[in-house]
C-alpha cells in the first residue's frame, strides 16, 4: 500500500509541475499579448496650451453666436414695432384683431408646447 500512495503522490507531483509549466507558458503568451498591444495604442496627452486654446475659442464661439442671437432678436422686435405702429396708425380696428391674434396664437403654442412636454427636454438638451 505504501508503494501505490508513493506512485499517487509522484504522478501528483507531475501533475503539478505540468500546470506549473503550462501556467508560466500562458503568462508568457500574455505578456507578450499585452507588450504588442501596448506597442500599438499610441496615448497622445494634449498639453495645457492646447486645452487653454479650446476654451477660448469656445468662448469666442459663444460670444459671437451670443451677438447673433442678439441683433436677430433687435431686428425682429424692431420690425414688429414697426409693423405694429403702421396698423395703429392706420386701422385701430385691425391694430386689436392684431393683437388678439398674436395673443391667442402665442397662448396656443405655449399651450402644446406644455401638454406635449417637449418645452422640458429642449431645456434639458441645452442646459
Amino acid at each position: 500500500m505504501a508503494v501505490k500512495r508513493n506512485k499517487d503522490s509522484e504522478r501528483a507531483g507531475q501533475a503539478d509541475a505540468a500546470e506549473q509549466e503550462d501556467l508560466k507558458l500562458v503568462e508568457a503568451w500574455l505578456q507578450e499579448g499585452l507588450a504588442d498591444f501596448d506597442g500599438q495604442t499610441d496615448i497622445n496627452v494634449p498639453s495645457s496650451a492646447w486645452f487653454e486654446e479650446l476654451a477660448l475659442e469656445g468662448r469666442r464661439s459663444a460670444r459671437r453666436k451670443l451677438q447673433r442671437d442678439l441683433a436677430i432678436f433687435w431686428l425682429t422686435g424692431g420690425i414688429i414695432l414697426s409693423v405694429l405702429m403702421l396698423v395703429l396708425s392706420s386701422n385701430v380696428i385691425w391694430f386689436i384683431a392684431l393683437q388678439g391674434l398674436a395673443l391667442i396664437g402665442g397662448t396656443g403654442f405655449a399651450a402644446v408646447h406644455w401638454l406635449r412636454g417637449t418645452g422640458r427636454e429642449v431645456e434639458s438638451r441645452n442646459g
